[in-house]
């Protein structure tokens, strides 16, 4: 048999197919080696007859097992792993745990495809489509996803710790208990993704805006420039994250631990009830400065933060407190500060108090100057404060 007359491929399955000779494994090889050639060759000029073949539909979701009675893998697993499918038209057919290691699916349309649960390490899937597809569990170590189309596909429980994901188009796509740990994101458009798992992950410049990532572990992730507006990241971790030039406008961070992190960020409007800011690295080099404009942070825990010329204007800063930090030349305009607690030898000096509500505010363990709150209600002051050395020296320096 030729594998370039189109006519007598047809009749070679047709016969086989009547006479229930074809196993699964013999049909699915030989007709999708006969449907790489074949469109191979028309590509090329050379396929003239095979215009009109049709090659017949498989069923890839096979009764039989994987392996023999013996542990031996079985031909239809063999067979299909390091199989060369690309470009094909396989939409809406299922893999579902099948070794497709080395398989070349580049090109291949995977809409809507069951691959749950697939064993993909180092196969091709440069460019395929995926739009859809199950990829529930699959393993994907050294798998290629360059320039794939995953929207709304389920990769929920996927590890795709350290691959490269850019240039992949991801939204909608669920990724609760996927794993991102070092995996590269850079400058994806994620909204509406469903992320958790992305410790180390590089999201620089990424669009996260209203993704849901309650509880997610973002511990030294890069979100330089990335925007998060309206995401949903309560209780999230983001310790030791680099958050320059990220925004969190109108975003939820009730709880979340901010600790270590390097800010010059925009967390305007932002519900940061409960928040902790530890030992942030605040790059005050940078022109960008930290914004909490209208911010909430009712009972958030803010120490050794460096907040230098930082905008609280409007901040609902109930029952906050700030140890040791340095808020100075900080503008607190309109901000409710009821019970506010500054201590730790906290800087304030030429911070700005217009309007502000300081009622019940202790200022105690601040530093500041003289008189400067005589209209407010029980505010407990102590202007013989010493200001700390090293907040003296980052004041002078940001006057220069």
């Amino acid at each position: 048999m030729t594998n370039n007359n189109g006519s007598e491929m047809q009749n070679y399955f047709d016969g086989r197919l009547q006479s229930n000779e074809a196993n699964e494994s013999d049909l699915f090889i030989h007709t999708m080696s006969i449907a790489t050639k074949s469109s191979r060759s028309l590509s090329t000029g050379r396929g003239e007859a095979n215009e009109g073949l049709e090659i017949p539909t498989v069923d890839f979701n096979w009764e039989t097992d994987a392996s023999d009675s013996d542990g031996a893998v079985s031909d239809v697993a063999a067979e299909l792993r390091g199989a060369d499918l690309s470009g094909q038209d396989l939409r809406s057919q299922s893999f579902q745990g099948r070794d497709l290691r080395a398989v070349d699916l580049s090109n291949a349309d995977l809409r809507g495809v069951d691959l749950s649960g697939c064993d993909l390490r180092q196969a091709n899937l440069r460019g395929a489509d995926l739009r859809g597809a199950n990829m529930r569990g699959a393993k994907l170590l050294n798998a290629h996803l360059s320039e794939a189309k995953l929207a709304d596909a389920k990769l929920d429980g996927t590890d795709l710790s350290n691959m490269d994901l850019r240039r992949v188009s991801l939204v909608n796509v669920d990724l609760r208990r996927s794993i991102l740990t070092s995996a590269n994101l850079e400058g994806l458009d994620l909204r509406n993704t469903r992320l958790s798992h992305l410790e180390s992950a590089n999201l620089k410049n990424c669009n996260l805006e209203g993704v849901m990532l309650i509880g997610a572990n973002l511990v030294n992730a890069n979100l330089i420039g990335a925007n998060l507006d309206k995401a949903d990241l309560r209780d999230a971790s983001l310790k030791g994250a680099d958050l320059v030039h990220a925004h969190f406008k109108n975003a939820d961070l009730r709880n979340a631990d901010l600790s270590g992190t390097h800010l010059a960020t925009d967390f305007s409007g932002a519900n940061m009830s409960l928040v902790k800011i530890c030992d942030n690295r605040t790059n005050f080099t940078d022109t960008t400065v930290c914004r909490f404009e209208k911010t909430i942070l009712r009972g958030a825990q803010i120490s050794n933060a460096n907040f230098l010329s930082t905008d609280f204007s409007g901040a609902i800063l109930t029952d906050a407190k700030f140890n040791h930090c340095n808020l100075a030349a900080s503008s607190f305009i309109g901000a409710r500060m009821t019970g506010t607690v500054f201590e730790g030898k906290t800087e304030l000096t030429g911070a700005q108090f217009n309007d502000a509500d300081l009622n019940d505010a202790d200022l105690r363990g601040a530093y500041h100057e003289r008189n400067r709150f005589p209209n407010f209600t029980n505010v407990r002051t102590n202007s013989a404060t010493q200001v700390p050395p090293e907040w003296r020296e980052l004041i002078v320096a940001k006057k220069r």
